[in-house]
Protein backbone atom coordinates (compact mmCIF):
# COMPACT_ATOMS: atom_id res chain seq x y z
CA UNK A 1 0.00 0.00 0.00
CA UNK A 2 2.83 1.83 0.99
CA UNK A 3 4.70 1.33 -2.51
CA UNK A 4 1.61 1.75 -4.47
CA UNK A 5 1.14 5.92 -2.85
CA UNK A 6 4.61 6.46 -3.71
CA UNK A 7 4.29 5.12 -7.31
CA UNK A 8 1.07 7.36 -7.37
CA UNK A 9 2.99 10.63 -5.92
CA UNK A 10 5.73 10.12 -8.97
CA UNK A 11 3.07 10.05 -11.93
CA UNK A 12 1.39 13.04 -10.53
CA UNK A 13 4.29 15.24 -10.10
CA UNK A 14 5.30 13.87 -13.81
CA UNK A 15 1.65 14.72 -15.30
CA UNK A 16 2.46 18.34 -13.44
CA UNK A 17 5.93 18.73 -15.00
CA UNK A 18 3.94 18.03 -18.50
CA UNK A 19 1.49 20.08 -17.90
CA UNK A 20 3.93 22.64 -17.06
CA UNK A 21 6.18 21.87 -19.95
CA UNK A 22 2.83 22.38 -22.35
CA UNK A 23 1.93 25.61 -20.75
CA UNK A 24 5.48 26.79 -21.65
CA UNK A 25 5.38 25.63 -25.07
CA UNK A 26 1.98 27.23 -25.92
CA UNK A 27 2.98 30.73 -24.52
CA UNK A 28 5.84 30.45 -27.04
CA UNK A 29 3.96 29.35 -29.85
CA UNK A 30 1.61 32.17 -29.60
CA UNK A 31 4.18 34.57 -30.16
CA UNK A 32 4.50 33.62 -33.92
CA UNK A 33 6.79 36.27 -35.98
CA UNK A 34 3.56 38.17 -37.17
CA UNK A 35 2.92 38.98 -33.63
CA UNK A 36 6.34 40.37 -32.66
CA UNK A 37 6.65 42.21 -35.28
CA UNK A 38 3.68 43.90 -34.99
CA UNK A 39 4.08 44.46 -31.23
CA UNK A 40 7.79 46.15 -32.37
CA UNK A 41 6.30 48.38 -34.89
CA UNK A 42 3.66 49.56 -32.43
CA UNK A 43 6.40 50.85 -30.09
CA UNK A 44 8.06 52.24 -32.62
CA UNK A 45 4.96 54.19 -33.97
CA UNK A 46 4.43 55.18 -29.92
CA UNK A 47 8.12 56.11 -29.38
CA UNK A 48 8.42 58.58 -32.37
CA UNK A 49 4.88 59.69 -32.03
CA UNK A 50 6.24 60.75 -28.50
CA UNK A 51 10.17 61.94 -29.42
CA UNK A 52 8.44 64.45 -32.31
CA UNK A 53 5.36 65.74 -30.57
CA UNK A 54 2.23 66.70 -32.21
CA UNK A 55 -0.24 64.88 -33.80
CA UNK A 56 -1.43 63.92 -37.31
CA UNK A 57 1.25 61.32 -37.87
CA UNK A 58 1.13 58.94 -41.06
CA UNK A 59 2.90 55.47 -41.02
CA UNK A 60 3.43 52.83 -43.53
CA UNK A 61 5.54 49.61 -42.51
CA UNK A 62 7.34 48.00 -45.04
CA UNK A 63 6.82 44.35 -45.75
CA UNK A 64 10.31 43.42 -44.88
CA UNK A 65 10.42 43.07 -41.09
CA UNK A 66 13.12 40.29 -40.06
CA UNK A 67 12.81 38.19 -37.23
CA UNK A 68 15.64 36.68 -35.48
CA UNK A 69 17.43 35.27 -32.61
CA UNK A 70 19.90 37.33 -30.55
CA UNK A 71 22.52 36.61 -28.03
CA UNK A 72 20.42 37.13 -25.28
CA UNK A 73 18.42 34.24 -24.08
CA UNK A 74 14.39 34.13 -24.67
CA UNK A 75 14.62 36.97 -26.79
CA UNK A 76 14.29 37.75 -30.74
CA UNK A 77 15.62 40.25 -32.82
CA UNK A 78 13.28 42.53 -35.03
CA UNK A 79 14.28 44.96 -37.80
CA UNK A 80 12.82 46.76 -40.76
CA UNK A 81 12.05 50.07 -42.44
CA UNK A 82 8.82 52.53 -43.13
CA UNK A 83 7.85 55.62 -43.64
CA UNK A 84 6.89 58.59 -41.45
CA UNK A 85 5.09 61.52 -42.54
CA UNK A 86 3.96 64.87 -40.25
CA UNK A 87 0.71 66.97 -41.19
CA UNK A 88 0.68 64.85 -44.72
CA UNK A 89 3.70 67.44 -45.82
CA UNK A 90 6.03 64.50 -46.67
CA UNK A 91 7.34 60.94 -46.16
CA UNK A 92 10.24 60.00 -44.49
CA UNK A 93 12.27 56.98 -44.49
CA UNK A 94 13.03 55.12 -41.50
CA UNK A 95 14.84 51.79 -40.19
CA UNK A 96 13.87 50.90 -37.07
CA UNK A 97 14.74 47.59 -34.08
CA UNK A 98 13.69 46.07 -31.05
CA UNK A 99 14.05 42.97 -28.85
CA UNK A 100 11.07 40.85 -28.57
CA UNK A 101 11.30 38.65 -24.84
CA UNK A 102 9.58 35.36 -25.84
CA UNK A 103 8.94 34.49 -22.39
CA UNK A 104 6.77 37.87 -21.55
CA UNK A 105 5.70 39.13 -24.51
CA UNK A 106 6.91 42.33 -24.35
CA UNK A 107 9.84 44.82 -25.82
CA UNK A 108 12.67 45.06 -24.01
CA UNK A 109 14.11 48.02 -26.37
CA UNK A 110 13.56 50.29 -29.64
CA UNK A 111 15.77 51.88 -31.72
CA UNK A 112 14.77 53.93 -34.78
CA UNK A 113 16.44 55.99 -37.61
CA UNK A 114 15.89 58.58 -40.35
CA UNK A 115 16.98 58.31 -43.36
CA UNK A 116 19.26 60.43 -45.08
CA UNK A 117 19.55 59.67 -48.54
CA UNK A 118 17.24 61.78 -50.70
CA UNK A 119 17.47 59.84 -53.70
CA UNK A 120 15.34 56.34 -52.16
CA UNK A 121 12.29 56.07 -54.22
CA UNK A 122 10.97 59.50 -54.12
CA UNK A 123 10.79 59.66 -50.33
CA UNK A 124 13.09 61.89 -48.52
CA UNK A 125 14.23 62.72 -45.24
CA UNK A 126 13.96 65.56 -43.03
CA UNK A 127 16.50 68.20 -44.78
CA UNK A 128 14.89 67.55 -48.35
CA UNK A 129 11.07 68.06 -47.54
CA UNK A 130 9.85 68.92 -44.20
CA UNK A 131 11.43 71.09 -42.38
CA UNK A 132 11.50 71.54 -38.66
CA UNK A 133 10.01 75.19 -38.82
CA UNK A 134 9.60 77.86 -41.37
CA UNK A 135 10.03 81.32 -41.26
CA UNK A 136 9.20 84.51 -43.05
CA UNK A 137 9.41 88.32 -42.62
CA UNK A 138 10.53 91.41 -44.59
CA UNK A 139 14.08 92.71 -43.52
CA UNK A 140 16.38 95.21 -44.29
CA UNK A 141 20.08 95.12 -43.91
CA UNK A 142 21.33 92.55 -40.99
CA UNK A 143 19.05 90.15 -38.84
CA UNK A 144 19.71 87.16 -36.51
CA UNK A 145 16.72 84.82 -35.76
CA UNK A 146 17.22 82.92 -32.81
CA UNK A 147 15.30 79.70 -32.37
CA UNK A 148 14.63 78.05 -29.11
CA UNK A 149 11.96 75.45 -28.62
CA UNK A 150 9.09 76.16 -30.35
CA UNK A 151 10.36 80.23 -30.55
CA UNK A 152 12.29 82.73 -33.14
CA UNK A 153 13.16 85.59 -31.93
CA UNK A 154 14.33 88.57 -34.09
CA UNK A 155 17.00 90.90 -33.84
CA UNK A 156 17.67 93.32 -36.42
CA UNK A 157 21.40 94.04 -36.06
CA UNK A 158 20.59 97.02 -38.50
CA UNK A 159 18.42 98.81 -40.43
CA UNK A 160 14.99 98.49 -39.92
CA UNK A 161 12.79 96.25 -37.37
CA UNK A 162 11.85 93.24 -39.15
CA UNK A 163 8.07 93.33 -40.37
CA UNK A 164 5.23 90.77 -41.74
CA UNK A 165 6.79 88.09 -39.44
CA UNK A 166 5.65 84.31 -39.52
CA UNK A 167 6.86 81.26 -38.26
CA UNK A 168 5.19 77.62 -37.74
CA UNK A 169 7.05 74.67 -36.15
CA UNK A 170 6.38 70.97 -37.25
CA UNK A 171 8.65 70.09 -33.91
CA UNK A 172 10.58 71.56 -31.17
CA UNK A 173 14.16 72.63 -31.72
CA UNK A 174 14.96 69.85 -29.38
CA UNK A 175 17.49 70.57 -25.88
CA UNK A 176 20.25 68.57 -27.39
CA UNK A 177 23.05 68.81 -29.42
CA UNK A 178 21.51 68.43 -33.31
CA UNK A 179 22.89 69.65 -36.60
CA UNK A 180 20.70 72.71 -38.01
CA UNK A 181 20.71 73.62 -41.39
CA UNK A 182 18.46 76.26 -43.55
CA UNK A 183 17.79 76.60 -47.16
CA UNK A 184 16.73 79.62 -48.06
CA UNK A 185 13.22 80.16 -50.27
CA UNK A 186 12.60 83.83 -51.14
CA UNK A 187 14.92 86.88 -50.43
CA UNK A 188 17.54 88.13 -52.54
CA UNK A 189 20.52 87.89 -49.88
CA UNK A 190 22.54 85.54 -48.06
CA UNK A 191 20.80 83.54 -45.15
CA UNK A 192 23.30 81.00 -42.97
CA UNK A 193 23.26 79.27 -39.37
CA UNK A 194 25.78 81.43 -37.24
CA UNK A 195 25.30 78.98 -33.97
CA UNK A 196 24.79 75.62 -33.68
CA UNK A 197 22.48 74.68 -30.71
CA UNK A 198 25.05 73.40 -27.76
CA UNK A 199 25.11 73.18 -23.43
CA UNK A 200 26.67 77.01 -23.67
CA UNK A 201 23.80 78.69 -25.78
CA UNK A 202 20.80 77.07 -24.02
CA UNK A 203 20.41 74.48 -27.11
CA UNK A 204 19.59 77.44 -29.46
CA UNK A 205 20.11 78.10 -33.24
CA UNK A 206 20.87 81.59 -35.04
CA UNK A 207 20.05 82.23 -38.44
CA UNK A 208 21.50 85.26 -39.89
CA UNK A 209 19.95 87.39 -42.66
CA UNK A 210 22.29 89.82 -44.76
CA UNK A 211 20.36 92.01 -47.19
CA UNK A 212 22.92 94.74 -48.09
CA UNK A 213 21.65 96.22 -51.37
CA UNK A 214 19.65 99.05 -50.02
CA UNK A 215 15.93 99.10 -48.91
CA UNK A 216 14.37 95.97 -47.56
CA UNK A 217 12.94 92.57 -49.08
CA UNK A 218 10.82 89.52 -48.12
CA UNK A 219 12.47 86.89 -46.72
CA UNK A 220 11.59 83.68 -46.18
CA UNK A 221 13.43 80.43 -45.35
CA UNK A 222 13.27 76.75 -44.02
CA UNK A 223 15.20 75.04 -40.97
CA UNK A 224 15.82 71.52 -40.69
CA UNK A 225 17.31 69.21 -37.53
CA UNK A 226 18.00 65.76 -37.22
CA UNK A 227 15.35 64.79 -34.47
CA UNK A 228 17.11 61.43 -33.76
CA UNK A 229 19.97 62.72 -32.57
CA UNK A 230 22.13 65.39 -34.94
CA UNK A 231 25.81 66.30 -33.64
CA UNK A 232 25.34 63.44 -30.71
CA UNK A 233 28.79 62.33 -29.42
CA UNK A 234 28.71 58.71 -30.04
CA UNK A 235 28.12 56.53 -26.78
CA UNK A 236 31.62 55.76 -24.77
CA UNK A 237 33.11 59.06 -26.18
CA UNK A 238 33.46 62.23 -24.70
CA UNK A 239 32.77 65.99 -25.28
CA UNK A 240 33.61 69.62 -23.84
CA UNK A 241 32.30 73.42 -25.27
CA UNK A 242 34.30 76.19 -25.28
CA UNK A 243 33.24 79.99 -25.93
CA UNK A 244 34.85 83.53 -25.58
CA UNK A 245 36.22 86.59 -27.27
CA UNK A 246 39.11 85.92 -29.53
CA UNK A 247 41.36 88.38 -30.91
CA UNK A 248 43.80 87.12 -33.67
CA UNK A 249 45.74 83.73 -32.98
CA UNK A 250 44.62 81.70 -29.74
CA UNK A 251 45.67 77.93 -28.63
CA UNK A 252 43.37 76.29 -26.15
CA UNK A 253 44.75 73.12 -24.50
CA UNK A 254 42.71 70.39 -23.48
CA UNK A 255 43.92 68.00 -20.16
CA UNK A 256 41.88 66.29 -18.02
CA UNK A 257 39.04 68.86 -17.35
CA UNK A 258 41.12 71.76 -17.76
CA UNK A 259 41.22 74.19 -21.07
CA UNK A 260 43.98 76.81 -21.03
CA UNK A 261 44.18 79.37 -23.17
CA UNK A 262 47.02 81.32 -24.57
CA UNK A 263 47.56 83.95 -27.09
CA UNK A 264 49.99 83.40 -29.83
CA UNK A 265 49.19 86.89 -31.16
CA UNK A 266 46.71 89.85 -30.28
CA UNK A 267 44.72 89.98 -27.12
CA UNK A 268 44.41 87.33 -24.26
CA UNK A 269 41.19 85.89 -24.73
CA UNK A 270 38.26 87.30 -22.45
CA UNK A 271 34.61 85.80 -21.59
CA UNK A 272 36.31 82.47 -21.40
CA UNK A 273 33.64 79.47 -20.10
CA UNK A 274 34.09 76.24 -20.49
CA UNK A 275 32.15 73.03 -20.08
CA UNK A 276 33.42 69.59 -19.59
CA UNK A 277 31.01 66.54 -19.90
CA UNK A 278 33.60 64.09 -19.55
CA UNK A 279 37.28 64.48 -18.67
CA UNK A 280 39.79 64.13 -21.58
CA UNK A 281 41.49 60.73 -20.93
CA UNK A 282 44.80 59.81 -20.44
CA UNK A 283 45.75 57.56 -23.48
CA UNK A 284 45.26 58.42 -27.18
CA UNK A 285 42.40 59.48 -28.68
CA UNK A 286 40.72 61.09 -31.70
CA UNK A 287 39.51 64.51 -30.99
CA UNK A 288 37.34 66.37 -33.27
CA UNK A 289 36.23 69.56 -33.14
CA UNK A 290 32.89 71.61 -34.60
CA UNK A 291 32.67 75.40 -34.99
CA UNK A 292 29.46 76.75 -33.27
CA UNK A 293 30.11 80.21 -33.69
CA UNK A 294 32.80 82.58 -35.38
CA UNK A 295 34.25 83.97 -38.38
CA UNK A 296 37.74 82.43 -38.72
CA UNK A 297 39.07 78.96 -38.26
CA UNK A 298 38.98 76.18 -35.54
CA UNK A 299 41.45 73.26 -35.79
CA UNK A 300 43.23 70.54 -34.29
CA UNK A 301 46.73 71.10 -33.84
CA UNK A 302 47.55 68.43 -31.75
CA UNK A 303 46.08 65.31 -30.70
CA UNK A 304 46.07 63.51 -27.29
CA UNK A 305 50.15 61.00 -27.02
CA UNK A 306 52.17 60.44 -24.29
CA UNK A 307 54.13 62.74 -25.76
CA UNK A 308 52.37 65.66 -24.69
CA UNK A 309 51.26 64.70 -21.78
CA UNK A 310 47.59 63.05 -23.58
CA UNK A 311 46.92 66.75 -24.02
CA UNK A 312 44.33 68.54 -27.47
CA UNK A 313 45.54 71.53 -28.38
CA UNK A 314 42.61 73.69 -30.45
CA UNK A 315 43.95 76.30 -32.39
CA UNK A 316 41.79 79.58 -33.34
CA UNK A 317 42.87 81.78 -36.19
CA UNK A 318 41.07 84.81 -36.39
CA UNK A 319 42.58 88.14 -39.07
CA UNK A 320 39.82 90.04 -39.81
CA UNK A 321 40.75 92.93 -37.80
CA UNK A 322 39.45 93.42 -33.84
CA UNK A 323 37.58 90.17 -32.02
CA UNK A 324 34.65 88.49 -32.73
CA UNK A 325 32.95 85.32 -29.90
CA UNK A 326 34.17 81.88 -30.84
CA UNK A 327 32.40 79.16 -29.40
CA UNK A 328 33.27 75.52 -30.47
CA UNK A 329 32.42 71.89 -29.37
CA UNK A 330 35.20 69.34 -28.66
CA UNK A 331 34.45 65.41 -28.90
CA UNK A 332 37.18 62.66 -28.74
CA UNK A 333 36.39 58.59 -29.00
CA UNK A 334 38.24 55.47 -27.96
CA UNK A 335 40.56 55.43 -30.79
CA UNK A 336 43.61 53.56 -28.89
CA UNK A 337 41.65 53.54 -25.61
CA UNK A 338 41.95 50.66 -23.19
CA UNK A 339 44.31 47.96 -22.55
CA UNK A 340 43.64 45.65 -25.87
CA UNK A 341 46.30 47.74 -28.16
CA UNK A 342 49.85 47.71 -28.14
CA UNK A 343 51.94 50.58 -29.69
CA UNK A 344 54.40 53.42 -29.72
CA UNK A 345 54.70 57.34 -30.24
CA UNK A 346 57.64 58.78 -32.14
CA UNK A 347 58.53 63.01 -32.75
CA UNK A 348 61.34 64.34 -34.33
CA UNK A 349 62.15 67.28 -36.26
CA UNK A 350 62.37 66.65 -40.48
CA UNK A 351 63.66 68.22 -43.37
CA UNK A 352 63.09 65.97 -46.36
CA UNK A 353 62.47 62.52 -46.59
CA UNK A 354 63.25 60.18 -43.35
CA UNK A 355 62.15 56.33 -43.00
CA UNK A 356 62.01 55.14 -39.08
CA UNK A 357 62.09 51.32 -38.87
CA UNK A 358 60.43 50.28 -36.03
CA UNK A 359 61.94 46.25 -34.71
CA UNK A 360 60.84 45.11 -31.45
CA UNK A 361 61.76 48.06 -28.82
CA UNK A 362 63.83 50.41 -31.31
CA UNK A 363 62.92 52.86 -33.49
CA UNK A 364 65.98 54.23 -35.81
CA UNK A 365 65.55 57.14 -38.13
CA UNK A 366 67.52 57.74 -41.55
CA UNK A 367 67.61 60.42 -44.30
CA UNK A 368 66.54 59.29 -47.61
CA UNK A 369 66.69 62.05 -50.31
CA UNK A 370 68.30 64.47 -48.40
CA UNK A 371 71.70 64.84 -46.56
CA UNK A 372 69.64 66.67 -43.26
CA UNK A 373 69.41 63.89 -40.33
CA UNK A 374 65.95 64.00 -38.08
CA UNK A 375 66.87 65.73 -34.77
CA UNK A 376 65.08 66.38 -31.65
CA UNK A 377 64.43 62.80 -32.18
CA UNK A 378 62.39 60.84 -29.09
CA UNK A 379 60.14 57.60 -28.83
CA UNK A 380 58.20 56.12 -26.51
CA UNK A 381 56.49 52.35 -26.27
CA UNK A 382 53.91 50.87 -24.79
CA UNK A 383 54.96 47.60 -25.50
CA UNK A 384 57.68 45.50 -27.91
CA UNK A 385 56.65 45.14 -31.47
CA UNK A 386 56.49 41.37 -31.61
CA UNK A 387 58.87 39.06 -33.62
CA UNK A 388 55.57 37.46 -36.17
CA UNK A 389 53.28 39.01 -38.18
CA UNK A 390 51.00 41.55 -36.72
CA UNK A 391 48.66 44.27 -38.49
CA UNK A 392 49.55 47.64 -37.55
CA UNK A 393 47.91 51.02 -37.65
CA UNK A 394 49.44 54.57 -38.30
CA UNK A 395 47.89 57.62 -36.86
CA UNK A 396 49.50 61.28 -38.06
CA UNK A 397 49.31 63.86 -34.84
CA UNK A 398 51.36 66.68 -35.78
CA UNK A 399 53.38 67.69 -39.39
CA UNK A 400 52.76 69.38 -42.10
CA UNK A 401 54.01 66.95 -44.99
CA UNK A 402 53.27 63.53 -45.31
CA UNK A 403 53.52 60.50 -43.26
CA UNK A 404 52.58 56.77 -44.54
CA UNK A 405 53.17 53.30 -43.73
CA UNK A 406 55.22 51.70 -45.99
CA UNK A 407 55.83 48.06 -44.82
CA UNK A 408 54.80 45.84 -42.27
CA UNK A 409 55.82 43.54 -39.96
CA UNK A 410 56.75 40.19 -41.69
CA UNK A 411 59.63 37.84 -42.39
CA UNK A 412 60.98 39.29 -45.17
CA UNK A 413 62.38 42.68 -42.98
CA UNK A 414 63.13 41.08 -39.75
CA UNK A 415 59.44 41.50 -38.67
CA UNK A 416 59.92 45.61 -38.71
CA UNK A 417 57.70 48.55 -39.51
CA UNK A 418 58.55 51.25 -41.69
CA UNK A 419 56.96 54.49 -41.95
CA UNK A 420 58.22 57.26 -44.39
CA UNK A 421 58.16 60.85 -43.29
CA UNK A 422 58.38 63.44 -46.53
CA UNK A 423 58.66 67.16 -45.62
CA UNK A 424 59.03 68.63 -48.91
CA UNK A 425 58.48 72.48 -47.82
CA UNK A 426 61.33 74.63 -47.36
CA UNK A 427 62.92 74.27 -43.80
CA UNK A 428 62.08 71.75 -41.22
CA UNK A 429 58.95 71.01 -39.07
CA UNK A 430 58.03 68.50 -35.98
CA UNK A 431 56.22 65.54 -36.48
CA UNK A 432 55.17 62.91 -34.32
CA UNK A 433 53.47 59.91 -35.13
CA UNK A 434 51.58 56.65 -33.15
CA UNK A 435 51.87 52.85 -34.69
CA UNK A 436 49.17 50.53 -32.95
CA UNK A 437 49.18 47.11 -32.86
CA UNK A 438 46.72 44.20 -31.03
CA UNK A 439 48.44 43.60 -27.91
CA UNK A 440 50.28 40.29 -27.81
CA UNK A 441 50.40 40.50 -31.45
CA UNK A 442 49.08 37.07 -32.76
CA UNK A 443 48.35 38.67 -36.34
CA UNK A 444 44.87 40.11 -35.24
CA UNK A 445 43.29 42.56 -37.53
CA UNK A 446 42.76 45.99 -36.03
CA UNK A 447 40.17 46.38 -33.55
CA UNK A 448 36.24 47.08 -35.18
CA UNK A 449 33.69 49.18 -33.74
CA UNK A 450 30.89 48.46 -35.56
CA UNK A 451 29.80 46.51 -38.91
CA UNK A 452 26.72 45.62 -41.21
CA UNK A 453 26.04 42.78 -43.25
CA UNK A 454 24.34 43.55 -46.51
CA UNK A 455 22.49 41.32 -48.55
CA UNK A 456 20.51 41.76 -52.20
CA UNK A 457 19.69 41.11 -55.69
CA UNK A 458 21.64 43.29 -58.15
CA UNK A 459 21.42 44.72 -61.62
CA UNK A 460 24.14 47.28 -63.26
CA UNK A 461 25.08 49.35 -60.85
CA UNK A 462 23.31 50.52 -57.30
CA UNK A 463 24.76 52.70 -54.47
CA UNK A 464 24.01 51.84 -51.02
CA UNK A 465 23.84 54.87 -48.52
CA UNK A 466 24.99 53.94 -45.14
CA UNK A 467 23.78 56.16 -41.89
CA UNK A 468 23.34 55.71 -38.16
CA UNK A 469 21.73 52.04 -39.06
CA UNK A 470 20.20 52.96 -42.31
CA UNK A 471 21.03 51.43 -45.29
CA UNK A 472 19.24 52.84 -48.42
CA UNK A 473 20.10 51.44 -51.79
CA UNK A 474 19.38 53.12 -55.19
CA UNK A 475 19.32 51.89 -58.53
CA UNK A 476 22.20 54.29 -61.11
CA UNK A 477 21.37 51.94 -63.73
CA UNK A 478 19.45 49.26 -64.58
CA UNK A 479 16.24 47.24 -62.81
CA UNK A 480 15.61 48.61 -59.39
CA UNK A 481 17.32 46.13 -56.48
CA UNK A 482 15.66 43.87 -54.53
CA UNK A 483 15.38 41.29 -51.48
CA UNK A 484 17.22 43.62 -49.76
CA UNK A 485 18.43 42.92 -46.16
CA UNK A 486 20.92 44.19 -43.91
CA UNK A 487 22.03 43.79 -40.03
CA UNK A 488 24.00 46.13 -37.71
CA UNK A 489 26.02 45.11 -35.31
CA UNK A 490 25.60 49.05 -33.99
CA UNK A 491 25.26 52.40 -35.69
CA UNK A 492 27.59 54.14 -37.66
CA UNK A 493 28.82 57.01 -35.36
CA UNK A 494 28.48 60.82 -36.44
CA UNK A 495 32.08 61.21 -36.97
CA UNK A 496 35.18 60.94 -39.26
CA UNK A 497 35.49 56.89 -39.02
CA UNK A 498 37.34 54.68 -42.10
CA UNK A 499 35.02 52.46 -43.62
CA UNK A 500 35.90 49.02 -45.27
CA UNK A 501 33.95 46.75 -47.33
CA UNK A 502 34.57 42.73 -47.92
CA UNK A 503 32.63 41.20 -50.73
CA UNK A 504 31.07 37.45 -49.51
CA UNK A 505 29.03 36.67 -52.63
CA UNK A 506 28.65 38.61 -56.42
CA UNK A 507 29.92 38.66 -59.48
CA UNK A 508 31.11 42.22 -59.71
CA UNK A 509 32.78 44.64 -58.01
CA UNK A 510 31.73 46.27 -54.60
CA UNK A 511 33.49 49.36 -53.40
CA UNK A 512 33.88 52.22 -50.99
CA UNK A 513 33.27 55.55 -53.20
CA UNK A 514 32.31 57.92 -50.35
CA UNK A 515 34.26 57.64 -46.18
CA UNK A 516 31.74 59.35 -44.18
CA UNK A 517 32.67 63.20 -42.85
CA UNK A 518 30.67 66.38 -42.08
CA UNK A 519 30.41 67.40 -45.37
CA UNK A 520 28.48 64.54 -46.73
CA UNK A 521 26.82 63.76 -43.18
CA UNK A 522 28.80 61.39 -41.56
CA UNK A 523 27.14 58.79 -44.19
CA UNK A 524 29.55 56.00 -46.04
CA UNK A 525 28.44 55.18 -49.69
CA UNK A 526 28.89 51.75 -51.44
CA UNK A 527 28.63 51.34 -55.36
CA UNK A 528 27.84 47.78 -56.62
CA UNK A 529 28.89 47.62 -60.43
CA UNK A 530 27.33 44.42 -61.98
CA UNK A 531 28.55 44.69 -65.98
CA UNK A 532 27.80 40.78 -66.82
CA UNK A 533 24.47 41.14 -68.08
CA UNK A 534 20.55 40.14 -65.66
CA UNK A 535 20.94 39.85 -61.91
CA UNK A 536 23.35 38.52 -59.38
CA UNK A 537 22.72 38.05 -55.46
CA UNK A 538 25.78 40.60 -53.55
CA UNK A 539 26.87 39.82 -49.72
CA UNK A 540 29.26 42.67 -48.52
CA UNK A 541 30.33 43.17 -44.76
CA UNK A 542 31.36 46.76 -44.36
CA UNK A 543 33.52 47.72 -40.97
CA UNK A 544 34.50 50.81 -38.92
Amino acid sequence: MHTHSNKRSVSILALSALLAALSVTSVFAQYADGYQINVVQQQVRTRIINELRGSNHDFQFDNNAIVMSSNVRNQNRITGSGRHRFNRSGWRVFNYEGQFNLRSGTVVSVDYAFSNDPGDGGYFPPGQSEAGMTWSGRVDDVVRIRIVGRQAIANAISGRPVSNIRYNFNYDLPRRNVNVTVRRTDGRGDVSVIQQPNALNGYSAVIEIRDTRGGSDQYSFDVFWDNFGGGRPPIGSGQMNWQGNVDDTVQITIKGRVATARAISGRFPTSVVANFQDDLPRRPVNVTVRTIEGRGEVRVIQQPSRQNGFAAVIEIRDSRGGSDRYSFEASWDAFGGGGDEAGMTWTGRVDGTVRVTIRGKNASAREVQTGVRPDNVSYDFYDDLPKRAVNVRLRVLDGRGSVRLISEPGPGNNYSAVVEISDPESGSDYYTFELEWGAGGGGRPPVREGEMNWRGSVDDVVTISVYGRSAIARTISGQPVSSVRYNFTQALPRRNVEVDVEKREGRGDVRVIQQPSNRNNYTAIIEIRDRSGGRDTYEFDLFW
